[in-house]
């Protein structure tokens, strides 16, 4: 089996949904697991706009999906969409898209995975 050539910047944690509840609704995570990754970007502060759906001004908003981040994951670690990534500087984010992204041997080299502040 072919290894990457992928090589990461840091150490954080990753915490996975494990389709349980608890008692007020919300997801139960497994333990916490070490993951290397490399931003990509990370926004700090941003709020998001409003943007116009047509030419006629019509005052209607169209659905805008922002994240607040964006981070390659080494492929050891398969992201999970709704988990929790824990950055080095403690951030706690929720993942909300994944995107493997190949070399050109198309073999497996990194996760794009989009997050937003949990």
């Amino acid at each position: 089996m072919r290894t990457t050539n992928f090589r990461s910047m840091f150490k954080g944690t990753m915490q996975v949904p494990t389709g349980e509840f608890t008692i007020n609704g919300d997801d139960k995570f497994s333990d916490a697991v070490e993951i290397r990754y490399s931003p990509v970007h990370l926004r700090d502060g941003i709020q998001p706009t409003s943007i116009r759906t047509d030419k006629a001004a019509s005052k209607s908003l169209a659905d805008e999906e922002v994240f607040d981040a964006r981070l390659m994951i080494h492929p050891r670690n398969v992201p999970v969409k709704g988990a929790i990534v824990t950055l080095r500087t403690n951030e706690t984010l929720r993942v909300m898209r994944i995107f493997p992204r190949y070399s050109m041997d198309g073999t497996l080299n990194h996760f794009e995975v989009d997050l937003i502040i949990q």
